[in-house]
């Protein structure tokens, strides 16, 4: 038997109502993608009376039967109202309500195409009924069919009385139409006229004209219309400044809250600060605007400012893992490491027995004190968790501390993202975060990002000696020598005690091709950095190939007797540079004394042998050419190619050095050093 819901009609009008709310807040989902959609349908559903009206005029017998099937789908039980429907059906296949009712069942069913079928159905059993009709165009917006629906809301529209309930619900379903399209300006119109901007005109309509403004502000936020979405915020918040009473009040105030909100999402921190010290002062009790401005003034380091607002939260049971995050703040700010690291714990306890969003601050700023604690493995895990769990820094402060933090563990992947969103909620304008973006792009290998974001970095602070230098590397990685010696000369001004600078600065200029620059920088490093061995080889190289050959000496002596012990020191005996062999037989001949070579390979002892002409040339560099690829093998040739012209060149044999420079010239390329010093040799002839 069926089930039945049989009240009286002042009841039952009250159940229709709040089951038609959770249908069109159920089945509009698919009308249009917009945030907060249940909120919009479920306003606008309070002024609907699409199916249920005018069944009195219907015979006794069928209105009990209607009654019985909406009882059955007011409770949701689909197949009794389904049999009840096929019952009127029976009596009269053209019934217009059961037709209508069917058609919503399909539609909660997720059958649009046979709930348009049973709609345009009952408007044809009763033209008369526009209901019916606005029926209709709401399954057809949701088959994304809207301009069809918009045709169907005009005819309403051109028919139905101006006051009356059918132009007042097609009026507001055409803006919501044209929220699904993003016409928000005409929708916010469209619920306007619903109430012609009296104060005390339809409320559903108010409030969907402010949320068509508030979806308006969402999208030029996603736009990065900045100003444009204050002012459509601005706009909602005017639709009730002339309204009275508490609903009214308590719209304005959440949309106050709101354009504050974005206001310090966008880091116009100090607007939203005022604007919410205002609504406080109007609002005392506003709880969510105290929260709001306490996490500002911690994002701003008030912290007196801050410990006034904790004792209001604090007074709340179920805000307590706030106020402990909140009082771990203010401790953390004074130094009370020990203190902010027991609040934080308190709350992340809390939270694992009431789950909310705040658990990946409190995990990141217990990271903090341990890490201040010297804990450094139990601050990394917890980091690593509190990232894990959905954490964003959203300040400048949060986004250095965590992205020194991974810059350090190496885990730039997921630096990368988290920095970027920093940078766009408010901390664009700090050096120190686009340099530290750039450094983990670099890290990335993404060089073209991370030159990008070094020169953000620099137009806001162009001081910075080390982010110039790190422009300077990947500007010479890049190719572009001109910019890499600007770089590098400009961070030596800001820094010119520095040898690393000196070093660099003596490769690019290297790679120019200036020689007598890139001596003079090398051998300011190689004096310096007295335990980075192959610097003091590449300074040798170049003063041999300008003829500097005492400054050559001092270097390969420094290279041949590093400061390096243990493991090192054998590593590096063992694999002493063939460069380093050929300089030192060389200056060898020239009666410089120099340390003995730790060993020799096969390819210095033909080299030795060719010096003494005992060797040929063929043999010399058919041997320089194995390598494990072609590109290593030209590098070789060239190398060994430079030494043995400088050989020539020692014995006076000058038409042989220069064959020599040639071949040198021919096989390697200006990334090689012995190139860079064979075409100086040739172009000083």
């Amino acid at each position: 038997m069926d089930s039945v819901w049989m009240t009286t009609e002042p009841w039952r009008d009250a159940l229709l109502r709040v089951r038609r709310i959770c249908n069109w807040t159920r089945r509009s989902a698919s009308l249009h993608s917009i945030p907060k959609l249940n909120r919009l349908i479920i306003l606008f559903a309070s002024a609907l009376a699409l199916c249920s009206s005018h069944i009195s005029a219907s015979p006794e017998r069928m209105q009990f039967y209607y009654h019985i099937a909406e009882g059955n789908y007011l409770i949701g039980d689909y197949s009794g109202a389904e049999r009840g429907i096929e019952q009127m059906l029976r009596l009269d296949e053209a019934y217009a309500p059961a037709l209508a009712l069917r058609a919503r069942i399909l539609l909660d069913q997720e059958k649009p195409e046979e709930a348009l079928s049973a709609a345009q159905a009952a408007t044809n059993s009763a033209p008369e009924k526009l209901e019916y009709q606005l029926l209709e165009a709401l399954i057809l917006g949701n088959l994304d069919r809207r301009d069809e629906a918009l045709v169907r809301i005009e005819q309403v529209l051109k028919r139905a009385e101006p006051e009356s309930e059918d132009a007042l619900v097609a009026t507001q379903l055409k803006g919501l139409m044209n929220m699904a399209e993003g016409n928000w300006d005409e929708a916010a119109e469209a619920f306007q006229s619903t109430y012609n901007g009296q104060a005390e005109g339809n409320s559903s309509g108010r409030q969907l004209a402010s949320e068509a403004y508030l979806e308006k502000a969402q999208s030029q936020l996603a736009g990065g219309k900045l100003t444009a979405a204050i002012k459509a915020i601005d706009e909602a918040i005017a639709l009730y400044n002339e309204v009275d009473g508490a609903e009214a009040l308590a719209a304005r105030n959440e949309l106050r809250l709101m354009r504050a909100q974005t206001l310090a999402r966008i880091g116009r921190t100090e607007e939203a600060i005022s604007e919410l010290r205002q609504l406080i002062a109007q609002s005392p009790n506003n709880l969510e605007a105290i929260t709001t401005l306490a996490s500002l003034y911690a994002a701003t380091d008030r912290w007196e400012s801050l410990s006034e607002l904790i004792e209001p939260i604090a007074a709340q049971p179920e805000l307590s893992h706030i106020a402990l995050y909140l009082e771990g703040r203010v401790a953390l700010a004074r130094d009370r490491v020990g203190t902010a690291r027991k609040k934080l714990e308190e709350a992340i306890e809390i939270q694992k027995q009431r789950p909310t969003g705040l658990m990946p601050a409190l995990l990141f700023y217990t990271s903090i004190c341990l890490e201040r604690l010297e804990r450094f493995d139990e601050a990394e895990d917890t980091l690593i968790e509190s990232i894990e769990s959905g954490f964003e820094p959203e300040s400048v402060a949060e986004a250095l501390h965590l992205g020194s933090l991974l810059m350090r563990i190496k885990k730039t992947d997921t630096l990368i993202p988290l920095l970027e969103k920093a940078l766009i909620r408010g901390a664009s304008d700090s050096a120190e975060a686009w340099a530290l973006l750039g450094r983990a792009q670099r890290a990335e290998s993404q060089n073209a990002l991370a030159i990008s974001a070094l020169n953000k970095s620099l137009e806001i602070d162009p001081t910075q000696s080390k982010t110039l230098a790190l422009r300077g590397s990947l500007l010479r990685e890049v190719g572009d020598l001109e910019g890499a010696r600007a770089d590098y000369e400009r961070a030596q001004k800001l820094q010119p005690s520095s040898p690393v600078l000196s070093y660099e600065l003596g490769l690019v200029f290297l790679q120019l091709g200036k020689l007598d620059d890139s001596e003079s920088a090398l051998r300011v490093a190689a004096r310096k950095l007295s335990n980075h061995v192959t610097l003091d080889l590449l300074h040798a190289s170049c003063a041999y190939a300008l003829g500097k050959y005492d400054e050559a000496a001092q270097s390969l002596s420094e290279y041949l007797e590093p400061e390096l012990f243990g493991d090192a020191l054998e590593h590096f005996k063992a694999n002493q540079s063939d460069t380093a062999a050929y300089l030192h037989t060389l200056l060898t001949l020239q009666d410089f004394s120099i340390p003995e070579l730790s060993s020799q390979s096969h390819a210095t002892e033909l080299f030795n042998a060719y010096v003494a002409g005992q060797t040929a040339r063929k043999e010399v560099l058919d041997w320089a050419g194995r390598a494990e690829s072609p590109a290593a093998a030209r590098s070789q040739i060239c190398a060994a190619a430079f030494w043995m012209a400088q050989s020539e060149h020692l014995k006076g044999e000058i038409d042989a050095s220069k064959q020599l420079l040639d071949i040198a010239l021919e096989m390697g390329g200006p990334e090689n050093p012995e190139w860079q010093f064979a075409n100086w040799q040739r172009a000083k002839e």
